[in-house]
């Protein structure tokens, strides 16, 4: 990737920062990081890789930290990744393919992130703008920055083969820094300015719904889906999605029911499918929740893992096993692979 420089903003990272940047710096000669304050060996270990280490006083504001970084670049393609990001596949022809096609477009890459949630873990894959030529792309907004053309006109993207796995949703990770307090009061500051922005409503209730903070995350996405954002944009299927799951939180069965509304505008997506069966399911829909989860089985790709494979198979066993027909149950079951809740179940169905 000779043509690519990385920028990354770092705080604070020795932990992280070394294996990050061993992976990539194997593909990607021209590595900037920019250093906001760091207190640790952050610095001193960026070293170790590159001779491009910046200090930048840091001002509430991601996206003057980012622009500066890709300022100091060498090339005009940039690809941004994050300390508690780590390279695990790319495609350089790919990624040549996209390069030599249209510069006004947005290269996406996949970030895999882990979750903690009720004792397990949760794998979720979510698709980002990361590669982009900076003649053309700037950031904007000072939390969850935006890649925006100069020109202000619409991009289009595409995707280019590249996957990280991202660490800094645990719970270690994130009391480490104390991410939701900073976060939660960058994005209060931000709709001050403007409060009738859906995408920081949105942000801001993600970030309540991490910190299992549920009414108030409700609160934020139904205000973020009353401002009626086009649905063409890249989080409005996340933005109904998330809101299903934090109403089901705040056990609103028959309010959440208000998703299915949704059904032309994301019936291909496995995890649309897989939330509004579980709304039908808590509302004792099972026939209609056994068809919606039935339909998740035949989606190609899922932004939760397992919402296109065992997870409905699971919940069809459950929903059987409710209703008294143990045998398909087991099936269902049986069905699910080594995933732990449905050999739990089959157990119990065999003492």
């Amino acid at each position: 990737m000779h043509e690519i420089s990385l920028c990354m903003i770092v705080k604070n990272e020795e932990d992280n920062l070394a294996l990050s940047l061993e992976r990539v710096a194997q593909v990607i000669k021209d590595i900037v990081v920019v250093d906001t304050g760091s207190k640790d060996r952050t610095k001193e270990i960026a070293r170790k890789f590159t001779e491009k280490v910046y200090d930048f006083p840091w001002c509430n504001d991601f996206s003057k930290s980012r622009n500066f970084a890709s300022s100091k670049a060498d090339n005009d393609w940039i690809l941004v990744l994050d300390a508690d990001e780590v390279l695990v596949y790319y495609d350089w022809d790919n990624i040549v393919s996209f390069i030599a096609g249209n510069a006004t477009r947005l290269g996406t890459i996949e970030v895999v992130s882990e979750f903690e949630s009720d004792s397990t873990i949760t794998r979720s894959t979510e698709v980002i703008s990361r590669l982009f030529n900076r003649k053309f792309f700037h950031y904007t907004g000072t939390i969850h920055e935006q890649l925006v053309r100069y020109d202000a006109k619409d991009a289009s993207r595409a995707a280019t083969s590249v996957k990280v796995e991202h660490s800094g949703y645990s719970k270690a990770a994130l009391a480490k820094k104390d991410k939701i307090k900073r976060n939660v009061s960058l994005l209060e500051a931000a709709l001050q300015g403007n409060p009738e922005d859906p995408y920081l409503h949105y942000q801001l209730g993600k970030i309540y719904f991490t910190a299992k903070r549920f009414v108030e995350s409700c609160e934020e996405y139904y205000i973020a889906i009353s401002l009626r954002p086009n649905h063409s944009y890249s989080y409005v299927e996340n933005l109904v999605i998330s809101y299903g799951y934090a109403l089901l939180k705040c056990e609103r069965y028959k309010d959440a029911l208000v998703l299915l509304d949704y059904y032309n505008d994301f019936n291909c997506s496995a995890d649309y499918l897989f939330i509004t069966a579980l709304i039908l399911m808590n509302n004792s829909q099972f026939q209609d929740a056994v068809e919606q989860f039935s339909k998740c089985l035949g989606c190609e790709k899922a932004r939760l893992e397992g919402v296109n494979t065992y997870l409905p198979l699971y919940n069809m066993g459950v929903i059987h096993e409710c209703l008294g027909y143990m045998t398909i149950a087991k099936e269902y079951y049986r069905r699910c692979g080594d995933y732990q809740l449905a050999r739990q179940r089959l157990k119990v169905l065999s003492d």
